[in-house]
């Protein structure tokens, strides 16, 4: 959550008292600030998704596009909420097992996150998070054979906006994935589920946003999220590396 985020819900926190002025008969707890604030992100973005997993000969190669959404809340002494969904539209993907093939990619993601707005007297306004979050990414390829790779985390994280020429500020965050459960399957083969003592994930990102004179804000983000899952023969869990890059475009109503 960023300083014109932030500048647009201090705005409507104490404008709204303002309509009550000069009706001294309205009870007092209607001139109250209101308690949130609710901001809404619709979004699309295009990604190239890679997957590896070398002690399956396995490489996968995709290329998607998506649509996402998020839902911001801030609270009182800018208490920060945010739910996060988003899901694939469009893919041109290619699997390798032995052979190359022509595959379909399924990639979606829905998160919650929790946290707290820093605003101060320093430039740049701080939010910091934590939550609960999945990442799913289904391959189906001939014969209908299909190979899923599902990460359900704990994700703590933070994000820096910072004033740059009027209305444009430069946006910076990364988050670090602590997994809960995962789920790895390869076509024809037994599925492992690693946890946190097998995997490592995190995200990081950067960007810009403009906010525009009717109060949107304008919104690109580079972003580059990773998970690492170490090999454990012994619990069917393969050594393997999936990464998602993404230019992401959206509006903030």
């Amino acid at each position: 959550m960023l300083k014109h985020t932030l500048t647009l819900a201090t705005m409507l926190l104490t404008a709204m008292p303002l309509l009550a002025q000069g009706e001294p008969e309205v009870p007092a707890r209607e001139d109250r600030v209101p308690d949130s604030v609710l901001f809404l992100t619709p979004s699309i973005s295009y990604a190239q998704l890679n997957h590896q997993a070398k002690s399956h000969d396995y490489r996968l190669d995709g290329h998607l596009f998506n649509l996402g959404i998020d839902i911001e809340i801030i609270g009182d002494l800018f208490a920060y909420h945010r739910l996060s969904m988003g899901h694939s539209l469009v893919d041109n993907t290619e699997q390798v097992r032995a052979v190359d093939m022509d595959a379909e990619a399924t990639h979606a993601w829905f998160g919650y996150r929790v946290g707290g707005v820093n605003v101060s007297s320093f430039p740049g306004d701080l939010a910091i998070w934590t939550g609960l979050g999945w990442q799913g990414t289904q391959i189906t390829g001939e014969n209908d054979d299909r190979s899923r790779f599902h990460y359900t985390y704990l994700p703590v994280g933070a994000e820096l906006g910072l004033p740059l020429d009027g209305p444009l500020y430069l946006v910076v965050g990364g988050e670090y994935r602590l997994l809960i459960q995962g789920r790895e399957r390869y076509q024809g083969a037994e599925g492992g589920k690693p946890t946190q003592s097998d995997d490592r994930g995190y995200a990081l990102w950067a960007g810009f946003d403009y906010l525009t004179s009717n109060r949107r804000v304008l919104m690109t983000r580079l972003s580059y999220d990773r998970w690492d899952v170490s090999a454990a023969p012994d619990d069917d869990i393969s050594g393997s590396r999936q990464y998602v890059l993404a230019l992401n475009l959206g509006v903030r109503f």
